[in-house]
Protein backbone atom coordinates (compact mmCIF):
# COMPACT_ATOMS: atom_id res chain seq x y z
CA UNK A 1 0.00 0.00 0.00
CA UNK A 2 2.69 2.51 0.70
CA UNK A 3 4.25 1.80 -2.60
CA UNK A 4 0.71 2.28 -4.08
CA UNK A 5 0.83 6.07 -2.69
CA UNK A 6 4.42 6.80 -3.26
CA UNK A 7 4.49 5.51 -6.78
CA UNK A 8 0.76 7.57 -7.94
CA UNK A 9 2.54 10.58 -6.23
CA UNK A 10 5.10 10.30 -8.53
CA UNK A 11 3.05 9.25 -11.06
CA UNK A 12 1.18 12.83 -10.89
CA UNK A 13 4.01 14.62 -10.87
CA UNK A 14 5.48 13.01 -14.15
CA UNK A 15 2.15 14.14 -15.37
CA UNK A 16 2.41 17.56 -14.38
CA UNK A 17 5.87 18.15 -16.32
CA UNK A 18 4.64 16.30 -19.15
CA UNK A 19 1.50 19.26 -18.97
CA UNK A 20 3.94 21.95 -18.30
CA UNK A 21 5.96 20.98 -21.58
CA UNK A 22 2.96 21.17 -23.36
CA UNK A 23 2.16 24.47 -21.88
CA UNK A 24 -1.15 23.31 -20.12
CA UNK A 25 -0.74 25.10 -16.86
CA UNK A 26 -4.38 24.49 -15.37
CA UNK A 27 -3.23 20.37 -15.88
CA UNK A 28 0.09 20.83 -14.79
CA UNK A 29 -1.45 22.40 -11.32
CA UNK A 30 -3.98 19.63 -10.90
CA UNK A 31 -1.20 16.96 -11.17
CA UNK A 32 1.30 18.75 -9.20
CA UNK A 33 -1.54 19.31 -6.64
CA UNK A 34 -2.72 15.55 -6.91
CA UNK A 35 0.76 14.82 -6.66
CA UNK A 36 1.33 16.41 -3.13
CA UNK A 37 -1.74 15.06 -1.72
CA UNK A 38 -0.86 11.62 -2.31
CA UNK A 39 2.57 12.21 -0.62
CA UNK A 40 1.02 13.72 2.20
CA UNK A 41 -1.71 11.02 2.92
CA UNK A 42 1.47 8.12 1.98
CA UNK A 43 2.27 9.28 5.49
CA UNK A 44 -0.87 8.27 7.20
CA UNK A 45 -0.14 4.89 5.89
CA UNK A 46 3.36 4.82 6.56
CA UNK A 47 1.70 5.44 9.98
CA UNK A 48 -0.94 2.43 9.73
CA UNK A 49 -3.52 5.46 9.74
CA UNK A 50 -6.24 5.13 6.99
CA UNK A 51 -5.49 8.39 4.88
CA UNK A 52 -8.57 10.96 5.06
CA UNK A 53 -10.62 11.72 2.06
CA UNK A 54 -9.38 15.54 1.92
CA UNK A 55 -8.12 16.90 -1.34
CA UNK A 56 -8.17 20.39 -0.16
CA UNK A 57 -3.84 20.72 0.71
CA UNK A 58 -4.54 23.10 3.81
CA UNK A 59 -6.64 20.47 5.35
CA UNK A 60 -4.65 17.75 4.56
CA UNK A 61 -1.32 19.09 5.63
CA UNK A 62 -3.10 20.19 9.28
CA UNK A 63 -4.35 16.35 10.22
CA UNK A 64 -0.84 15.23 8.71
CA UNK A 65 1.42 17.50 11.58
CA UNK A 66 -0.20 15.37 13.84
CA UNK A 67 2.12 12.59 12.48
CA UNK A 68 4.71 14.58 11.48
CA UNK A 69 5.04 18.07 13.19
CA UNK A 70 7.94 19.66 11.34
CA UNK A 71 5.43 19.60 7.99
CA UNK A 72 4.07 23.25 9.07
CA UNK A 73 7.15 24.83 7.19
CA UNK A 74 5.49 23.48 4.19
CA UNK A 75 2.23 25.40 5.31
CA UNK A 76 3.14 28.30 2.87
CA UNK A 77 3.96 26.77 0.06
CA UNK A 78 0.96 24.05 0.27
CA UNK A 79 -1.02 27.54 0.57
CA UNK A 80 0.00 28.84 -2.23
CA UNK A 81 -0.30 25.50 -4.32
CA UNK A 82 -3.79 25.43 -3.35
CA UNK A 83 -5.01 28.60 -5.08
CA UNK A 84 -3.07 28.99 -8.04
CA UNK A 85 -4.59 29.66 -10.99
CA UNK A 86 -2.52 30.01 -13.85
CA UNK A 87 -3.35 32.78 -16.67
CA UNK A 88 -2.90 32.66 -20.15
CA UNK A 89 0.27 30.30 -21.37
CA UNK A 90 2.60 33.34 -21.67
CA UNK A 91 6.59 32.63 -20.39
CA UNK A 92 6.18 35.18 -16.95
CA UNK A 93 3.08 32.07 -16.27
CA UNK A 94 5.60 29.15 -17.13
CA UNK A 95 8.36 29.84 -15.13
CA UNK A 96 5.68 30.47 -12.11
CA UNK A 97 4.60 27.30 -13.11
CA UNK A 98 7.83 25.97 -13.00
CA UNK A 99 8.60 27.23 -9.87
CA UNK A 100 5.83 25.68 -8.44
CA UNK A 101 6.88 22.05 -10.07
CA UNK A 102 10.25 22.72 -8.62
CA UNK A 103 9.46 23.02 -4.93
CA UNK A 104 6.38 20.24 -5.30
CA UNK A 105 9.16 17.78 -6.26
CA UNK A 106 11.06 18.94 -3.46
CA UNK A 107 8.31 18.58 -1.07
CA UNK A 108 6.93 15.05 -2.29
CA UNK A 109 10.53 13.39 -2.19
CA UNK A 110 11.16 14.72 1.16
CA UNK A 111 7.69 14.05 2.37
CA UNK A 112 8.05 10.52 0.78
CA UNK A 113 10.77 9.70 2.46
CA UNK A 114 9.78 10.30 6.28
CA UNK A 115 9.68 7.11 8.22
CA UNK A 116 7.27 6.79 10.69
CA UNK A 117 8.33 7.34 14.34
CA UNK A 118 7.66 3.48 15.40
CA UNK A 119 10.79 2.68 13.93
CA UNK A 120 13.29 2.63 10.61
CA UNK A 121 11.70 -0.81 9.13
CA UNK A 122 11.11 -1.46 5.11
CA UNK A 123 7.94 -3.56 6.09
CA UNK A 124 4.39 -3.03 7.82
CA UNK A 125 5.72 -6.13 9.79
CA UNK A 126 8.21 -5.43 12.36
CA UNK A 127 11.08 -7.83 12.97
CA UNK A 128 10.47 -9.84 15.83
CA UNK A 129 6.61 -10.13 15.21
CA UNK A 130 7.98 -11.18 11.47
CA UNK A 131 9.81 -13.77 13.17
CA UNK A 132 7.10 -15.06 15.82
CA UNK A 133 4.85 -15.32 12.64
CA UNK A 134 6.87 -17.38 11.04
CA UNK A 135 7.72 -19.50 13.53
CA UNK A 136 3.81 -20.39 14.52
CA UNK A 137 3.53 -21.41 10.37
CA UNK A 138 6.06 -23.46 11.02
CA UNK A 139 3.92 -25.61 13.33
CA UNK A 140 0.16 -25.39 11.66
CA UNK A 141 -0.85 -28.22 9.47
CA UNK A 142 -0.78 -27.65 6.40
CA UNK A 143 -2.82 -28.29 3.34
CA UNK A 144 -1.24 -28.64 -0.16
CA UNK A 145 -2.94 -27.86 -3.35
CA UNK A 146 -3.70 -31.27 -4.81
CA UNK A 147 -5.59 -31.96 -1.14
CA UNK A 148 -3.25 -33.85 0.96
CA UNK A 149 -2.51 -32.64 4.23
CA UNK A 150 0.77 -32.63 5.67
CA UNK A 151 1.54 -32.10 9.20
CA UNK A 152 4.55 -31.56 11.56
CA UNK A 153 7.07 -29.46 11.27
CA UNK A 154 8.05 -28.05 7.83
CA UNK A 155 9.82 -25.54 6.20
CA UNK A 156 8.62 -22.64 4.34
CA UNK A 157 10.23 -24.24 1.28
CA UNK A 158 7.56 -27.24 1.66
CA UNK A 159 5.01 -25.41 2.74
CA UNK A 160 4.65 -23.61 -0.10
CA UNK A 161 5.33 -26.23 -3.02
CA UNK A 162 2.83 -27.62 -5.27
CA UNK A 163 2.08 -31.29 -4.15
Amino acid sequence: MRQEYAGSAHGFFAQAQSSLQEDNLFRCRDFARFAAARAIKGLFVKHDIHPPRETDLDKLLDKAKQLEPDLVRHKAFMGELNVYCPGKADPIERRRSHGLLERTSRFVKETLAKSPRTGEYPTMIRPNIQESVLRAMADTPVVLLNGARQTGKTTLGTRFRAG
